[in-house]
């Protein structure tokens, strides 16, 4: 099997019910992922690692993969529906009503008097409708984020790569210790904006200590001491 993406070959592993891929990569160790939505196992082995190895590997965490692989289904299942599903939507905590209208002008966004109405072109379908609302939801988060990650990045003193907005289902965000590019999902537009910050501390700080270790929980300590109230206030229902 050949990853689209970059070319890279994935080989099918069966070990008891479960079927990774197994990918080669210059590494010296063995990493597990289980990828969303539906619980796929990728097995990322240093090139020359003999398929017995990974297969001795994987058997010994068969009871992790099948109580994670759950727990992603579950998770992907529970994904809020796209806003324009339902007739309202939050905004930074606040609720407002949502509606839809088709006119001449332009496709755009309007926010008034607690509710939002999305402009529409006549005729356009579901897709140019959910894509028009997402482009904003994302201009919106961007607007906040820049300025909490210009900040953050001195205080901290990292330097991050670009920052993207987009949809996702089952993270807040994400950080490539590679490159240092953000992704922020959409659904943080919905949250309190100390969510939003959390989320860009927490990427943040995978610049200076690439794990989730003590290490890590002490940089957030040190630098956003209530990290765990806005963490449990993120884990609330998204609307977004």
């Amino acid at each position: 099997m050949r990853n689209a993406a970059n070319g890279a070959s994935r080989e099918p592993l069966a070990v008891g019910d479960v079927v990774a891929l197994v990918e080669r990569k210059r590494m010296r160790t063995l990493r597990l992922r289980i990828v969303p939505p539906d619980g796929e196992l990728r097995v990322s082995a240093p090139e020359g690692m003999p398929l017995a190895e990974i297969r001795r590997f994987v058997h010994s965490k068969l009871e992790w993969i099948r109580r994670h692989r759950e727990a992603v289904r579950a998770r992907s299942a529970a994904a809020p529906a796209h806003p324009l599903a339902r007739d309202r939507i939050e905004l930074w905590g606040e609720e407002y009503a949502l509606s839809v209208a088709e006119g001449a002008g332009g496709a755009r966004v309007e926010v008034l008097d607690g509710s939002i109405t999305l402009r529409a072109r006549p005729g356009s379908g579901e897709a140019a409708r959910s894509a028009l609302l997402d482009a904003w939801l994302g201009e919106r988060l961007l607007e906040r984020a820049g300025p909490l990650v210009e900040a953050w990045s001195r205080r901290l003193g990292v330097k991050p790569g670009p920052v993207r907005a987009r949809r996702m289902k089952t993270r807040w965000g994400s950080c490539s210790v590679r490159t240092g590019a953000i992704r922020l999902a959409l659904a943080l537009a919905s949250k309190p904006p100390v969510c939003l910050e959390y989320v860009v501390v927490h990427e943040l700080a995978h610049l200076v200590e690439p794990g989730h270790g003590p290490r890590f929980r002490a940089i957030l300590d040190r630098v956003l001491p209530d990290w765990k109230e806005r963490k449990a206030l993120l884990r609330g229902p998204s609307r977004a």
